[in-house]
């Protein structure tokens, strides 16, 4: 049977469930659609990746060794990274890579979580459409790692969506 989905049944589409059943092919549908982001966005984990591992590596040869890799959920997340400016975290691709004190923070995975989801449905123009946001917040007086920049007002909202 195909019908369309309300706002509220596409957001479950994901986890393979539709008004409270377990449906085998939409978690299929879901997992498939998570792969093909994950590959269109891929170009920017591969950047994520260099960043993350760099800091890791620098943090555990130089500093005192408190940097993390770990996996949660279709993310690589680096913890830690003394790359990154405190009270900083930033997303590329499936990579998320969290200042010293960020690490495991609730809001602060699901603002990064968002940003996942951005860079899988813009791919290789996620980097372009978030530096551009960035300048025109700068433009119009806002901050560009704030809402007055396009691609960080989903984030920022709560619950935390893409757009």
């Amino acid at each position: 049977m195909i019908r369309d989905l309300s706002l509220a049944e596409m957001k479950c589409v994901s986890g393979g469930h539709i008004n409270g059943q377990h449906d085998p092919s939409l978690l299929a549908a879901g997992i498939l659609g998570d792969i093909g982001g994950a590959i269109w966005g891929g170009v920017n984990s591969v950047i994520g990746l260099g960043i993350g591992f760099t800091g890791f590596a620098i943090d555990h040869a130089f500093g005192n060794g408190d940097a993390t890799i770990s996996i949660s959920g279709s993310t690589i997340q680096f913890g830690n990274n003394p790359l990154m400016v405190s009270g900083s975290a930033l997303t590329l691709g499936n990579v998320q890579i969290y200042s010293v004190g960020l690490t495991g923070k609730p809001g602060t995975i699901a603002h990064e979580n968002a940003h996942t989801k951005q860079s899988n449905m813009l791919g290789p123009f996620y980097l372009i459409a978030w530096a551009g946001g960035a300048i025109l917040a700068g433009i119009n007086g806002g901050s560009p790692f704030g809402e007055g920049n396009p691609m960080e007002r989903g984030p920022y909202s709560n619950p935390p969506t893409p757009f």
